[in-house]
C-alpha cells in the first residue's frame, strides 16, 4: 500500500510542477497540455489499481460531483448542436477533463495532498515565479519562460513594452503577466496561514521573505485587477487580525524578530530604490499608464481591450445574446462571434469571447449550465461558511484563495484555458476534500 501511496504522489507532483509549465501541442485533433501526460499515467495507474480490486465505486458522490457531471453533459450537448462541432468539441474535452481532476483532488486531500504538501508547493512555486519575473526585469529576457523557445508566444511579444517606457511586464514561467498574478493571489493565502499545519524555527522568515518578493514580482506584472485582489487579501488579514486583537495590548502586536525583519525591508528597499532610481521612475510611469486606462472603452481597432468600461460593454452584450436564446447555447467558443449582433460598443472584428466567465456559461451553454457551474462554485463557500466555528484557520486560507478566484473569473478569461483551470480545479477539489475532513470531524467528535 505505501508503494502505491508514493507511485500516486509521484504522478500527483508531475501534474502540479507541469501546471508551471502550460506548454501545449496538438496530436491529430487533439490539444495536449503538459500536464495531461502524468494526468493519463495517472488516470491509468487508477484504472489499473480498479482492475486489481475490481472496484470503480466512487463512495460519498454527492450533489456537487453531480453539478461536475452536469456541467460536462450540458457543455458537450450545446457544443455538438452549435457552429464548428467537432473541432469545438475535441477542444472542449481537454478543458473538461479539468473538472474531473477536481473530483480527483477532492478525493486525494489529506492522503495524497496533505496541508503541509500544499504549504511547502505554495512556497516553492509562489518562490520561483517570484524570482524568475524579477531575473526577467532586471535582464530584459524571457529567462524561464519555457514557452518561448519551445513554442510560439506572439503575447509575450505584445507585452514586453508599455508604452515609451521600455518597461516590460514579468511573464515567469507561466507565460503572461496575468497569469503569474492570478497564481499569486490563489496561493499566497496559503504561506501566510501556514503556521497551522507547518511547524519550523524559521517558517516567519521565509513567510515574510516570500510575501515580499511576490509583492515585488506582482507589481512587475503591472496586472491592474490582481494587484488589487492582493491587496484586498491583505487589508482583510490585517484587518481580521486587529480585530480578534484588539483587547490585548499593543506592545504584543509587535514582535522584536518581526519588527527587526519590518527594519531590514526598508533598509534594503531604500538603498535598493535609490540604486535603480532611473528603473523605478520607469515603473512608475508604466504603472500610471496601466492603471490610467483602466476605465476606458474597448479601443477602435478592437486589438485589446484598455479598461473595465470596454469589459462591462462586452458583459452588455453577452447577456444580450443570452436573452435571444437562454435555454440552448452556442457551444463551446462560440461567443466570440456574437459582437456583429448585438448592440455593445464593441468593434465587429472582435474575435473574443467576453472577459467573464459566468457570462460566457450563460451565452454557450444556456441558463442550465450556468446553474450547474454556479453550483459548483458557490458550493464550498456554503460548506466553508458552515464550517466557520471550526477554529482551524485554515479554512481562512481555503476562503481567500477561492474568493481571489471568483474575482479572477469576473474579469479575466484564464479559467476557459485548458492549462489554468486545472490550477483552478485543484483549489476547488481540495476545498471540498478538507470542508469533508472537517465535517467527519465534527461528527465524530
Amino acid at each position: 500500500m505505501k508503494l502505491k501511496i508514493r507511485l500516486e504522489q509521484i504522478l500527483v507532483t508531475g501534474i502540479l510542477i507541469a501546471f508551471l509549465f502550460p506548454l501545449t501541442t496538438s496530436v491529430a485533433f487533439i490539444k495536449l497540455a503538459t500536464w495531461n501526460i502524468p494526468a493519463a499515467v495517472l488516470l491509468f495507474w487508477i484504472i489499473l489499481r480498479g482492475l486489481d480490486k475490481k472496484i470503480f465505486q466512487i463512495k460519498s458522490f454527492d450533489t456537487w460531483d453531480y453539478s461536475v457531471v452536469a456541467i460536462i453533459i450540458i457543455f458537450i450537448v450545446m457544443t455538438l448542436l452549435g457552429r464548428e462541432p467537432i473541432s469545438n468539441t475535441l477542444s472542449l474535452l481537454n478543458y473538461l477533463y479539468c473538472f474531473i481532476l477536481a473530483i480527483y483532488f477532492r478525493r486525494a486531500y489529506g492522503s495524497i495532498i496533505t496541508p503541509r504538501y500544499l504549504i511547502l508547493f505554495a512556497f516553492f512555486t509562489i518562490g520561483l515565479e517570484s524570482l524568475i519575473g524579477l531575473i526577467q526585469q532586471i535582464t530584459s529576457s524571457e529567462f524561464g519562460n519555457l514557452a518561448v523557445f519551445l513554442g510560439e508566444t506572439p503575447e509575450t511579444i505584445e507585452l514586453r513594452s508599455i508604452g515609451d517606457t521600455d518597461m516590460g511586464r514579468v511573464h515567469g514561467t507561466l507565460g503572461t503577466g496575468n497569469l503569474v498574478g492570478s497564481w499569486i493571489v490563489m496561493f499566497v493565502p496559503f504561506i501566510i496561514y501556514a503556521g497551522y499545519y507547518l511547524r519550523a524555527k524559521w517558517l516567519w522568515f521565509w513567510q515574510n521573505s516570500v510575501v515580499f518578493l511576490a509583492i515585488i514580482a506582482l507589481l512587475l506584472t503591472i496586472s491592474r485587477f490582481n494587484i488589487a485582489l492582493f491587496s484586498g487579501i491583505l487589508l482583510f488579514i490585517a484587518g481580521l487580525n486587529w480585530w480578534n486583537n484588539r483587547h490585548k495590548r499593543f506592545r504584543t502586536l509587535i514582535k522584536t524578530r518581526t519588527f527587526s525583519f519590518v527594519i531590514i525591508l526598508l533598509l534594503l528597499g531604500t538603498a535598493t530604490t535609490v540604486t535603480f532610481w532611473e528603473e523605478f521612475g520607469m515603473m512608475k510611469k508604466a504603472v500610471e499608464l496601466r492603471f490610467g486606462g483602466t476605465f476606458e472603452s474597448v479601443n477602435t481597432e478592437g486589438g485589446s481591450t484598455l479598461g473595465i468600461a470596454g469589459r462591462m460593454e462586452m458583459n452588455r452584450g453577452a447577456l444580450q445574446a443570452f436573452a435571444r436564446s437562454p435555454v440552448i447555447g452556442l457551444g463551446f467558443k462560440n461567443s466570440r462571434w456574437i459582437w456583429p449582433t448585438v448592440d455593445a460598443k464593441v468593434p465587429r472584428n472582435w474575435i473574443f469571447q467576453p472577459h467573464n466567465v459566468y457570462l460566457i456559461m450563460l451565452v454557450e451553454g444556456g441558463i442550465f449550465l450556468f446553474l450547474a457551474y454556479c453550483f459548483f462554485t458557490f458550493y464550498p463557500f456554503y460548506r466553508l461558511w458552515r464550517l466557520r466555528n471550526s477554529g482551524d484557520l485554515f479554512l481562512l486560507a481555503f476562503l481567500l484563495s477561492l474568493s481571489a478566484a471568483i474575482g479572477i473569473q469576473m474579469i479575466y478569461i484564464t479559467f476557459t484555458s485548458g492549462n489554468f483551470t486545472a490550477v483552478y480545479m485543484l483549489i476547488q477539489g481540495l476545498t471540498m476534500g478538507y470542508t469533508d475532513q472537517l465535517i467527519a470531524k465534527q461528527e465524530h467528535s
